[in-house]
């Protein structure tokens, strides 16, 4: 929360919903939950890497914890008792734990791991040893283990178990009750020699269809039984009912349309339903064939057709799509008011490094082509997928047509440098002393990108001589004007002096 504002819930998702969803890079979060269906979906969403990230102590196991204490002591740190060594391992939760045991002592000298070192203990089965007495004994192996091989461990065992669906039902009871009850539900009681206690009464249609199938004289014999037990005899003898017993299919021909009643004699006749093909007409002469030609100009153009839709992208397409994608997801984010997340920033830095990769100087083209097209902003902004390329491509192979002409180039840096001069002239004052000069460094970068271009230096020396020479001109004419009003005024001094002279006045 530190970094980010909000987290957008469609970079984390569940297993279960992500089924059926492809993306270049997928990051999965292993549970002790998930089997071997679940870890097969979430680590085949991929097109280029899937990384899967595991806790440690979620999977090492109860044994696994920071090494804490171990040496001899008598055992269960009781006076009394003969002294054994212990190792004390504490978890993630601060609960420590004792173990004590013999061969503890041996497994601890061949690992020697250092106090505060996460490990695990592992036993690794009994040993029948003889102690000073001579008397055979049984003690307990033990291995240390690195706790990252055990959480590796742990985390292959459980994202390779089967995850067969259970539920309560398969486990009732405990004991012989609940394996009867188990067997008798999945159909293998007769192997355990179970008998079910069920009675299901005889259905008298079944019984009156198997005496209609035996002869006359069998069927007094095959008259309806008294209810009984159902039991594996009993079913081998009643004849199993088919899948279409009781069927009855019709033997009269299919009716056709419903014919009107012939009317009584001075009555008009009912009218005749109309039929569903009724005034139908298909026609095989020249003039339907002529018919069914398509126009022309409805014949779809090649760029519209599906078969050259389906041809795979080159490696520039597919680049110039995947930076296209990745611009338009961060500006749909900037567009709803939201903050810039760095996943967005990222996904646009390595698709345009992938873009010049494909085709040196693309990424810096396609910026300056959606800057000053108006065309290929709106294809970015208004289209997508293929449809969107082939503007992307115009509009790229426009802009490499303008940044060839140096007056071009020429007219954005004058249009670039006289921004960042009203930006700085807007950032007066030493409160916005930091804002100035990240707006200067940038115009120091413009001036270095000048450098490496003579001819547009030449076009701007060039407009800058034009501009002395306007200037010159302008301040000839200033002072052209400025001599010619003096020279009015001067005149209009001496009119008026000469006729104050005239009239004996001294002015």
């Amino acid at each position: 929360m530190a970094e980010y504002q909000a987290f957008d819930h469609g970079y984390a998702t569940t297993i279960h919903k992500t089924q059926g969803a492809t993306v270049d890079r997928s990051f999965v979060l292993a549970s002790a939950t998930m089997d071997r269906h679940l870890a097969y979906v979430a680590m085949t969403r991929h097109r280029d890497a899937a990384r899967l990230y595991a806790a440690a102590d979620e999977f090492a196991g109860r044994e696994a914890g920071r090494l804490v204490a171990h040496g001899r002591a008598p055992y269960a740190h009781d006076p009394t008792n003969r002294a054994s060594y212990f190792v004390t391992l504490e978890d993630a939760a601060g609960e420590r734990r004792t173990t004590w045991g013999a061969d503890l002592e041996r497994a601890m000298a061949a690992a020697a791991p250092a106090l505060g070192a996460t490990i695990g203990l592992e036993r690794t089965g009994s040993a029948a040893v003889r102690p000073a007495d001579d008397t055979e004994r049984a003690r307990q192996g033990w291995r240390v283990r690195d706790a990252a091989e055990l959480a590796g461990a742990g985390l292959a065992a459980q994202l390779s178990r089967s995850g067969a669906k259970e539920t309560t039902l398969d486990y009732p009871g405990a004991g012989e009750a609940a394996a009867e009850a188990f067997a008798a539900r999945r159909g293998i009681a007769e192997a355990f020699g179970i008998r079910s206690a069920i009675t299901v009464p005889r259905q008298p249609e079944r019984a009156e269809e198997a005496v209609a199938r035996t002869r006359p004289a069998d069927r007094a014999a095959a008259a309806p039984a008294p209810e009984t037990d159902w039991d594996a005899a009993s079913a081998a003898e009643c004849p199993r009912r088919s899948l279409f017993d009781g069927l009855k299919l019709g033997r009269r021909p299919p009716a056709s349309r419903p014919q009107a009643e012939p009317a009584a004699p001075g009555q008009e006749p009912a009218p005749r339903t109309r039929g569903m093909f009724d005034g139908l007409r298909l026609g095989v002469g020249p003039r339907v064939a002529a018919a069914a030609r398509p126009d022309p100009s409805e014949v779809p153009s090649p760029e519209d057709r599906p078969t050259d839709r389906l041809e795979p992208l080159s490696a520039f397409e597919a680049a110039l799509d995947r930076y296209a994608r990745a611009h338009s997801a961060a500006e749909r984010h900037a567009a709803a008011g939201l903050p810039r997340l760095e996943g967005h920033a990222r996904a646009v830095a390595e698709a345009g490094q992938a873009l010049d990769a494909a085709r040196p100087g693309a990424h810096a083209l396609v910026r300056s082509s959606l800057e000053h097209d108006p065309e290929t902003a709106r294809a970015m902004r208004e289209r997508s997928g293929r449809d969107r390329l082939g503007p992307l491509v115009a509009g790229l192979e426009r802009e490499r047509a303008a940044l060839a002409d140096p007056a071009v180039r020429a007219d954005r840096f004058l249009a670039r440098w006289q921004d960042l001069e009203a930006q700085r002239a807007a950032l007066p004052g030493a409160e916005h002393a930091e804002a100035r000069g990240a707006v200067e460094g940038r115009m120091r970068a413009l001036q270095r990108g000048v450098g490496v271009d003579p001819e547009m230096i030449a076009v701007l020396r060039e407009r800058a001589a034009e501009q002395e020479r306007a200037a010159a001109q302008e301040r000839a004419v200033v002072e052209a004007r400025v001599r010619a009003e003096a020279l009015a005024r001067e005149r209009e001094r001496v009119v008026q002096r000469s006729r104050g002279q005239d009239l004996g006045l001294e002015m």
